[in-house]
């Protein structure tokens, strides 16, 4: 029996959702570059809407970095909801 197709549900129009991907460790903490949906890399200027961000080692309890990770962000004008 064939799989149905699933499509992804499209964000809520007040957030984000960015896709990165390891790109190196520093000292203290882990690198991730955002990504299109294809794995691309994305640079400010191109597209990306946050460019890299740096976890600190310590969120990562196990030692693993995951090779790729989504990140959400809510864009709720700080009324807290």
């Amino acid at each position: 029996m064939a799989k149905a197709a699933t499509k992804k549900a499209a964000p809520p129009a007040n957030a984000v959702i960015v896709f990165f991907t390891f790109e190196r460790e520093t000292k203290g903490a882990v690198r991730y570059q955002e990504t299109d949906n294809n794995g691309k890399p994305l640079a400010i200027g191109e597209g990306a809407k946050i460019g890299a961000l740096y976890l600190r080692k310590e969120a990562f309890a196990d030692g693993h970095y995951p090779p790729v990770i989504t990140v959400r962000v809510n864009l709720n004008g700080g009324d807290g909801q």
